[in-house]
């Protein structure tokens, strides 16, 4: 399925939305979805090879029950500005530490409220993504990753 297939409009929409809040150079005919993983196909490769990929390009997130979910692949293929809401912490911040371990990030008094995804960083450097609930961050960090 490319991305200009109008059968699922709506998830498609949401898709290009936050597509447009990366930092990635991208084209609409470099996406392609497969099942529910979106993937960002390197420029110039040609969809409906004959071939099977072990891997088709960069997995972006998957489309499930309507809405679009970022990968951790993705975080880590974004640099110090490529998301529009990133949170940027300090390494000496404890709240580093918790993010790492998989638990919920309280955000500071002098802190915006966060409301959808954000980008959790460390220094300028990607760590995953976080779901904004007013004052805290749901943590969604890869959980084969997590500090034990």
């Amino acid at each position: 399925m490319s991305f200009r297939r109008k059968k699922n409009g709506e998830r498609l929409g949401e898709l290009g939305e936050f597509l447009g809040r990366c930092g990635l150079a991208w084209e609409p005919e470099q996406v392609f979805i497969s099942g529910e993983n979106v993937y960002l196909l390197p420029q110039g490769l040609a969809t409906g090879l004959p071939f099977r990929f072990l891997r088709t390009g960069l997995l972006l997130g998957q489309m499930k029950k309507g809405r679009f979910e970022p990968s951790q692949a993705l975080a880590m293929a974004l640099g110090r500005d490529g998301f529009s809401d990133c949170r940027n912490l300090d390494l000496e911040d404890e709240r580093v530490l918790r993010y790492l371990k998989g638990e919920t990030i309280p955000l500071k008094p002098e802190e915006s409220a966060a409301k959808g995804w954000q980008l959790v960083q460390c220094g300028g450097y990607s760590l995953g993504w976080a779901k904004g609930a007013g004052a805290s961050l749901k943590n969604k960090y890869y959980p084969g990753w997590r500090w034990q």
